[in-house]
């Protein structure tokens, strides 16, 4: 599965005794002073001015997604495997510069057979991903949305780019479906993390009615739900469907599937 825009995930996650400095993710998000310090050596690598953390936090947290993510989906969608990716059963491996390079598990995990996408994701997405969804916010300040938009771009981009694989294309789409373009999430623990039954992950792109200029007719893009504040870091820089880049501006906008 690891080729073509999925390529540089591998190897990413490995079942092995973590290396000694290798840093519990349990401790990662229950010691803020030891996620402070590698969002720090990130914000130096970035080059990033001043000390607001927000932007620099932002592109770590997308560099965790991409490493994480790519195996813990391909096992959950493609096998109905569960690897062990609760906070206590993983360690991470980052360089001298605070970048993500890999996570280590020691043991198999267990078999998820279960049915409903969600149910297999549920530990994944609220004892995770939660979890550090709100120790980024609780030390940078970087908003809830934002992460949550990070997340959601990130698992769209998983299961775009395994469409190159044959078996997971054919099995991926209703786990796409449940994921991404579901508002609610029905979770099987319901003493679980607070939420409303809502969806983190539901976070649709936007349709954005550009004016017509001179030359060119108006015409309707794509963008993010919320920017993941890449500009912010140098010279103002956008991806191409940054809801802020100028040439994305919308005289009116409305969301795709939100109801």
């Amino acid at each position: 599965m690891f080729t073509g825009p999925l390529a540089d995930s591998a190897g990413t996650l490995v079942e092995a005794e973590p290396p000694p400095d290798a840093v519990s993710v349990a401790r990662l998000l229950a010691e803020p002073l030891l996620l402070h310090g590698i969002l720090v050596r990130n914000h130096a690598f970035l080059k990033a001015a001043g000390t607001d953390l927000r932007a620099s936090a932002s592109m770590w947290h997308m560099r965790y997604l991409w490493t994480l993510l790519p195996y813990s989906m391909a096992a959950l969608t493609l096998f109905r495997h569960a690897l062990p990716t609760l906070p206590a059963e993983m360690w991470l491996d980052v360089d001298p510069d605070g970048q993500p390079v890999r996570f280590y598990v020691t043991g198999p995990g267990r078999e998820a057979p279960e049915a409903a996408a969600q149910v297999r994701y549920e530990a994944l997405v609220f004892r995770h991903l939660d979890p550090l969804t709100e120790a980024l916010n609780g030390l940078t300040g970087l908003s809830r949305r934002i992460a949550w938009v990070n997340v959601a771009r990130h698992v769209q981009a998983v299961f775009d780019g395994g469409q190159e694989q044959p078996a997971f294309a054919r099995v991926s789409t209703e786990d796409r479906r449940a994921l991404l373009e579901d508002p609610t999430w029905t979770r099987l623990d319901p003493a679980g993390p607070p939420g409303g039954g809502s969806n983190p992950l539901f976070q649709p792109p936007r349709e954005v009615l550009l004016p017509a200029t001179p030359g060119t007719p108006s015409r309707t893009v794509q963008v993010h739900r919320a920017c993941c504040l890449y500009y912010k870091l140098g010279e103002p820089r956008y991806c191409g469907a940054c809801p802020l880049a100028p040439e994305n501006l919308p005289r009116k906008s409305r969301a795709i599937n939100a109801g």
